[in-house]
């Protein structure tokens, strides 16, 4: 490779490797990437869950006091 050729050129017709520190980089990015959308998803997981445990209860205490407040004949 000369002087002024830029590794990232795609001119030159054929593939040039990368390092393998720049491999060993983007790979600690992309478990980074990963690991995450996984926090995220468990997170997103979780609010749902406690939004749906909320309403449920909301509705359970609102048909109760319903249920108490209804005379019986």
């Amino acid at each position: 490779m000369n002087f002024w050729e830029f590794k990232e050129d795609h001119s030159r017709g054929y593939y040039l490797p990368t390092s393998n520190k720049a491999a060993h980089d983007h790979g600690g990015q992309l478990v980074s990437g990963l690991f995450f959308l996984v926090v995220n998803l468990f997170k997103l997981a979780w609010h749902i869950l406690v939004g749906f445990l909320s309403l449920l209860s909301i509705t359970f205490l609102l048909l109760l006091k319903l249920a108490k407040r209804s005379p019986k004949n």
